[in-house]
């Protein structure tokens, strides 16, 4: 309520013409007191104008909250994440080699713009191979490289990583060959003696070892008898849920 004082016993009232014309604002009554002079402005409690506001409160409190609460509860129950609380220890001190330095700052960059995303790498006789983003494993020497394997469909966005792969780690076998690991694929070995560098597969995703599917493989090692060691990281999710099993109770082997 709002009360204006005045001299005069009639001060006429304006009301704006955009109030004036919403219908959800209610009409202004104005009450005049003659003995003391002054205007009282008021809302009508008559008006019926209000009932649309009244009607929106209804529908957000009786639908869209409980449909809020509901939906929040069913993500928590329905989670995938199996988490546990887990404390980091306190950080060493930053001494001896663990001293900041500027030693990579001198570093030189290798072969920038020629290949997309590299990870995994290794080198052969003078030759460096290297996975990269788009699928492709790619042979580089004196400054030239060559393109030994890619995948059919277009590979150039991070999207399609689950349909083109991601390959996580090279090897050099003994023979010669070159031993792949990738994320989604599996193991396999790619044969140099042959002309089109043919495709041996020898673990294949999501196969089943020891009962449980391989998910995530992610690095391996060759011992000098020829024995492949890779890891799994995970016995519920594949890389490209990786921010789950960040999340949840280790898996891997």
């Amino acid at each position: 309520m709002l009360r204006q004082r005045t001299k005069q016993q009639e001060v006429p009232v304006k009301i704006s013409a955009l109030a004036a014309s919403l219908d959800e604002i209610p009409p202004l009554v104005d009450d005049h007191d003659d003995k003391k002079g002054m205007h009282t402005i008021r809302l009508d409690t008559d008006y019926d104008g209000g009932k649309p506001a009244f009607l929106a409160v209804v529908v957000l409190f009786g639908v869209f909250v409980p449909a809020s609460f509901f939906g929040i509860a069913n993500l928590f129950l329905s989670s995938p994440i199996d988490s546990e609380r887990y404390g980091l220890e306190p950080p060493p001190k930053y001494e001896s080699e663990l001293l900041a330095n500027t030693r990579l700052t001198s570093a030189e960059r290798l072969y920038e713009g020629h290949v997309q995303g590299p990870r995994a790498l290794t080198v052969h006789d003078g030759f460096l191979y290297v996975g990269t983003s788009d699928g492709k494993i790619v042979r580089i020497k004196d400054g030239k490289n060559e393109t030994l394997q890619r995948r059919r469909a277009p590979c150039d966005v991070a999207d399609r990583e689950q349909q083109c792969g991601r390959i996580m780690s090279l090897k050099m076998n003994p023979d010669g060959n070159l031993l792949v690991l990738d994320a989604y694929i599996g193991l396999y070995l790619l044969n140099f003696s042959t002309a089109a560098y043919d495709v041996q597969a020898l673990v294949s995703m999501p196969e089943l070892v020891e009962g449980r599917r391989l998910q995530h493989l992610h690095d391996m090692a060759l011992t000098r008898r020829g024995f492949v060691y890779f890891i799994d990281v995970s016995g519920r999710f594949g890389r490209h849920k990786r921010v789950y099993s960040l999340m949840s109770r280790p898996t891997g082997r």
